[in-house]
């Protein structure tokens, strides 16, 4: 595959859920999730929480204080949601550089914090990349992130992933 690990918060859990794609997380080994992210979608009784339940390569880990104190600290200092804030403490603490996040502002302070970030589109284009998904499906789940999910893609977003694509299809010609 070659990512090992990765942080999620709950937002591409759940908008790949919506489309049925959620298979395209498994660009990585091994995706781990802090509770508050699997607390935040069980308490919403959002898509996703019987994936990440059945996902035997998905670890759900609980932050210990220190962590969650940064974390704290970091959702006050910018504003966003805890469970963003304790992705991003998550992934930095244990010294994993890819962080999963569709919230602009988690993010931008991920990016700061010198984390990788990919978002649902993002995953999409690397699950096909990574020959998880075909060109006729790639298509297809692309399009359904941004026509029937919950997430706010711009097209511009949506034409910039396509022409990836378009250009991963072109050099395995």
């Amino acid at each position: 595959m070659g990512i090992r690990k990765a942080v999620s918060n709950t937002g591409p859990i759940i908008h790949l859920s919506e489309v049925g794609y959620f298979q395209c997380l498994r660009i990585v080994d091994n995706l781990l999730v802090p509770k508050s992210v699997e607390s935040e979608i069980r308490s919403k009784n959002a898509p996703g929480k019987n994936e990440l339940r059945n996902a035997g390569w998905i670890t759900t880990k609980e932050l210990d204080g220190v962590q969650k104190e940064k974390a704290l600290k970091i959702a006050k200092d910018f504003g966003i949601e805890l469970a963003d804030a304790e992705a991003i403490v998550f992934a930095k603490t244990n010294d994993i550089k890819l962080l999963f996040t569709d919230d602009k502002s988690a993010r931008e302070i991920a990016e700061y914090y010198g984390l990788e970030v990919h978002g649902s589109a993002g995953i999409i284009a690397r699950a096909y990349r990574s020959k998880i998904l075909s060109y006729e499906e790639v298509k297809e789940a692309l399009e359904r992130l941004h026509q029937d999910s919950s997430l706010y893609m711009t097209d511009r977003v949506y034409k910039i992933v396509l022409d990836l694509i378009e250009m991963t299809q072109a050099e395995r010609k």
